[in-house]
């Protein structure tokens, strides 16, 4: 029950709350630190602490989350959102790069795959402007997952990276 109540709780993502909710997870974790669960309960801390906007403690529960748990079935999300909040947030675009290539390294058949090497092209491309690594990276994606969604973004990249930057006639 206590797990459920802490779901919901999660779900209700209001700021006013967020405080006692990271208390309340550690508060589970506190009173149940063998239960099976505690991998979920580190990736909604981490979660929970990007929807407040405090980077470092999100790094932190995430970088927990891969010490405590990396056979954990929530380890592929862990590493897409640990990915997004380096690039995003704390700028730390060739960590991402690490974190995403692990995550679609270990899992390219997870849900997860497709953004994270969507997002890997994009790093490549805009942040670290390693424009031959982002085609490789967006020749990855159109090739493994050609249904995802944002595949024709990932074309249009290619084109515009060898239009720009490889080959600017």
């Amino acid at each position: 029950r206590y797990f459920d109540y802490l779901d919901l709780l999660v779900g209700i993502e209001q700021k006013r709350l967020r405080e006692w909710t990271i208390a309340n997870l550690n508060e589970f974790v506190e009173k149940y630190p063998t239960d099976e669960r505690n991998d979920r309960i580190v990736l909604w801390k981490a979660q929970t602490f990007m929807l407040d906007n405090k980077k470092k403690e999100a790094e932190v529960s995430f970088a927990q989350m891969s010490e405590l748990f990396p056979e954990s079935k929530f380890m592929p999300e862990a590493l897409y959102s640990r990915g997004e909040l380096l690039t995003e947030k704390l700028g730390k675009h060739q960590e991402a790069v690490d974190v995403l290539h692990e995550m679609v390294d270990k899992y390219p058949e997870n849900e997860f795959a497709p953004q994270a090497q969507f997002k890997l092209g994009q790093i490549l491309e805009k942040r670290t402007k390693d424009y031959q690594s982002a085609l490789n990276a967006y020749g990855v994606l159109v090739n493994n997952y050609p249904d995802y969604y944002q595949v024709y973004d990932a074309y249009w990249a290619l084109a515009k990276i060898n239009k720009d930057y490889l080959f600017p006639f």
